[in-house]
């Protein structure tokens, strides 16, 4: 499957890429049928923590739930590209290969993905959560989704 991500970034990099997991049916009809918010703000900065940031206005938390294993480098990746827009990400990462939970955390400019204890007989999942401002939810979720280890 890393093999199908390089070439894919090798072709278009600058891409979306989707993907959905067999179960999406619902999501991918919230996705092609749901109305898009109109940016009805304006924009302003403010400082944090030494920080400067840019926001709209409104900050959106969107959630992620998956229990298909992840690449902890695409992961990243994902939370990367979401620049300054991005203000905080937490979460549990069931990563593809390891038998430990990940843990990735967004504060400021900064993103770790380290792993922690072992999943023992807890149910392996990932669980993120993302403050930013002006996420698009399904946009999000297509491209975590699309972090999937196997197909």
């Amino acid at each position: 499957m890393r093999a199908t991500h390089a070439r894919l970034d090798a072709l278009a990099p600058e891409a979306e890429r989707a993907a959905f997991p067999a179960d999406a049916g619902a999501a991918l009809t919230a996705w092609l049928l749901e109305p898009r918010k109109l940016r009805a703000w304006t924009s302003r900065a403010h400082e944090h923590h030494g920080e400067h940031h840019h926001h709209g206005g409104q900050l959106v938390a969107v959630t992620f739930a998956d229990d298909a294993p992840l690449v902890g480098e695409r992961v990243l990746a994902v939370i990367d590209s979401l620049g300054e827009r991005l203000v905080r990400a937490k979460g549990f990462v069931h990563l593809a290969g390891d038998d430990r939970k990940g843990f990735v955390e967004r504060a400021g400019v900064r993103t770790s993905l380290e792993q922690r204890e072992p999943w023992g007989d807890a149910p392996r999942t990932s669980e993120i959560v993302l403050i930013g401002d002006d996420l698009d939810e399904a946009a999000l979720r297509r491209a975590l989704w699309a972090c999937r280890a196997g197909g």
